[in-house]
């Protein structure tokens, strides 16, 4: 047969270039099993063995005509152990000296049958797997070992399954392996603890303790970053300083500082990074900032037409800082500029009495978000149809903003991102997030770069404000505290969907300001407890950061009268299995489903949320649509009244404030169990407080 005509050759080149071709010893080896070598070659050849012979022979690659007609009979598997394969019978032709160049086959050298073991029915034809064995046991033949694992399936080992949701048991095992692969969110090490191990050690003494007089009552109250001094701002202006490690009765004698800084309540308390200055928010519509080493009031931040809400520093800057009003407004200032000296006077709230003269450094601000979540409503809905064009605001006229909603919460994000503002409102639980690098007047409708989608829940029924935002220790993840006594978790990626350069942390070389206005995701899974209701906006909360010995928890406040802790691990959260992953071995591995079951029975239910309509039928609230965890602990006997504000001091104790006129320390140690199993006896508990568990946690094990 005449060879396929070659390719034509490219102008550039001056012959054609032709791929070399398959040299008979490259085809041998090919097709010589390694497993028949050291075989004898007296055995009597079956018919498989044959015809992998005959295509092995010298020259067998340039067959053609009359061999090709008998490719069909080669498609078949055979037993390698017939194979003859005498060193005599196959010749190899030697490799000259000069070197060839590398390339495809031709067609003129190229084989016309393709491996036996790799052909898989080509060309249309069937393969029959095992034929051959299966014809030769029909008729008898016994000159052939047959073996069994050729005729059944291969059997391969289960492979190791990982414990969906380890327990404490489980993580110690694993530990002891070499621990696990990665950590959950929450924890710098894993000490194999279990969630209500992390939140019921939790108690507080009578020494722990600090009450307030009649008519002073605490409104809120921070923590030092780097030290053990507390701040306590109360109804009427004032602020005091306490020790959280030392006794109420040392305190009284080692009072650090006793501020009279406002004319009225003081709503929010800040330190600084360093702890060197401390800002405090008021209703008399000032921030003051007081440097802590003189006890004077150092700046006056004068720009809100309302009661100031909150007041936070951007992080690792002592100079930079944000505030947010009732008025709707968020204002950012700069200690760094200029400003006008005034003289203040400072009275004593209870008698009135003038105390001293102050001249503090008035400032301005640098930038504002003015109605940071008023929802503006178009032209058309607004204004009647007749409305002449001399009559039609300007554009970015704020026409139809339904009135100043209060900015209750705001945080900013860590450093790297510090630039970024996160902000919540008393209108609803959406989140929006702000560049502070942009410039915002009362002409230039203010744009955030995103915005959170609200629950479903809250879309079908009703909207609840925000009272408390709060990042956690890696800043994944983003908690707010809503009205509806729900703590909803956030996915911080999830504030822009798609390309998101405005949360890099990497310092951008030209700094741009992006006001999209995107819609990001809602809420991914919340947490509740039937002792935890918020039933104002004085009831806050607080998150505890991770370290080397202590996992990240969250705090918050409960109309209820006492505190409720929650673990923010993820990895006690009790996720849905597929039942297709399921097997009966699935009872022999760890798990926390038994456990949680277990303390939600133990607790009492909590009452479905109910709104009144204007009859005077009730009607439940819409079921959830994502996963709400009841996985809290409350700690009980420590107040008698609301329990608003709470913090975490540098070392990991909580400091809770409550409508009692009290503050109160928690400690973390073994007296918990010991105040809980001890009893009323000899007044063991007068005074005390400890976090509450279900009757059989105390138990010994047997």
């Amino acid at each position: 047969s005449s060879s396929p005509p070659s390719m034509p050759a490219s102008r550039t080149s001056r012959k054609p270039k032709k791929p070399p071709p398959i040299t008979p010893k490259r085809f041998n080896r090919f097709f010589t099993p390694r497993t028949s070598a050291s075989m004898s070659s007296s055995r009597a050849l079956g018919k498989s063995g044959r015809q992998l012979r005959d295509i092995t022979r010298s020259g067998a690659n340039r067959r053609s005509g009359s061999g090709a007609s008998n490719s069909s009979a080669l498609g078949k598997r055979t037993l390698f152990e017939d194979i003859d394969t005498n060193q005599d019978t196959v010749q190899t032709p030697q490799l000259s000296s000069r070197k060839r160049r590398k390339g495809l086959a031709t067609p003129e050298s190229s084989p016309l049958q393709s491996s036996p073991l790799r052909r898989r029915g080509s060309n249309g034809s069937d393969i029959s797997v095992f034929e051959d064995i299966e014809e030769e046991i029909e008729a008898g033949s016994d000159n052939r070992i047959i073996s069994n694992s050729l005729l059944s399936e291969p059997v391969f080992p289960k492979p190791v399954r990982r414990a969906k949701c380890l327990g404490v048991n489980g993580r110690i095992v694993s530990r002891s392996f070499g621990g696990a692969s990665a950590l959950g969110r929450g924890m710098k090490q894993d000490h194999c603890s279990g969630w209500g191990h992390q939140t019921t050690n939790f108690y507080s003494e009578p020494g722990y303790r600090y009450p307030f007089q009649s008519p002073y009552l605490p409104f809120c109250v921070a923590s030092g970053n780097c030290n053990d001094l507390i701040a306590v701002g109360d109804e009427f202006g004032g602020i005091m300083c306490l020790n959280s490690t030392m006794t109420n009765s040392q305190n009284q004698v080692h009072t650090p500082l006793h501020l009279n800084s406002h004319s009225n309540a003081v709503m929010d308390i800040a330190f600084s990074p360093d702890d060197a200055l401390l800002a405090s928010a008021s209703g008399d519509q000032q921030v003051h900032i007081t440097d802590l080493t003189t006890s004077k009031i150092k700046f006056v931040l004068s720009g809100h037409i309302s009661t100031v809400r909150q007041v936070r520093f951007q992080p690792g800057n002592n100079n930079v800082l944000a505030t947010s009003g009732r008025d709707g407004n968020v204002l950012f200032w700069d200690l760094r500029c200029s400003g006008r000296r005034e003289v203040i006077q400072l009275r004593d709230p209870s008698t009135g009495g003038l105390l001293r003269f102050e001249k503090p450094l008035h400032l301005n601000t640098y930038n504002t978000i003015p109605d940071a979540h008023a929802e503006v409503k178009p032209l058309q809905q607004v204004l009647p149809p007749q409305t002449k064009s001399r009559d039609i605001p300007p554009p970015g006229i704020l026409v139809g903003r339904r009135g100043d909603i209060s900015i209750t919460s705001i945080a900013f994000l860590g450093q790297g991102r510090e630039h970024l503002l996160l902000t919540g409102s008393e209108a609803s639980t959406s989140v929006r997030l702000w560049d502070i690098r942009g410039r915002c007047t009362r002409y230039n409708v203010p744009t955030p770069i995103s915005y959170t989608a609200l629950p479903d829940a809250h879309s079908a029924h009703r909207h609840y404000g925000i009272n408390s935002i709060l990042l956690n220790s890696d800043e994944s993840r983003f908690y707010t505290l809503s009205r509806d006594s729900t703590i909803y978790a956030y996915s911080t990626s999830h504030l822009i969907l798609g390309s998101a350069p405005e949360l890099s942390i990497s310092p951008s070389s030209t700094p741009q300001y992006r006001s999209t206005g995107k819609t990001g995701l809602g809420p991914i899974y919340g947490f509740r407890h039937p002792r935890f209701h918020a039933t104002s906006f004085y009831v806050k909360a607080a998150l505890r950061k991770a370290t080397d010995s202590q996992p990240e928890l969250l705090a918050v406040g409960s109309s209820d009268a006492c505190p409720v802790l929650f673990p923010t691990d993820e990895k006690f959260l009790n996720r849905p299995v597929p039942q297709e992953d399921e097997d009966e071995d699935d009872d022999d591995l760890p798990s926390l489903n038994s456990t949680i079951s277990e303390v939600s029975q133990s607790l009492p239910s909590r009452p479905a949320m109910r709104r009144m309509l204007s009859s005077t039928s009730l009607q439940t609230r819409p079921a959830d649509t994502i996963p709400i965890y009841e996985l809290g602990t409350p700690l009980v006997r420590g107040h008698e009244r609301e329990v608003t504000s709470v913090s975490w001091t540098s070392r990991g104790d909580l400091v809770s404030l409550s409508d009692d006129y009290s503050v109160r320390v928690w400690k973390e140690g073994e007296k918990a169990r010991e105040l809980r199993m001890g009893g009323e006896v000899e007044g063991r508990r007068w005074g005390c407080g400890w976090a509450e568990v279900p009757e059989s946690w105390d138990e010994d094990d047997d």
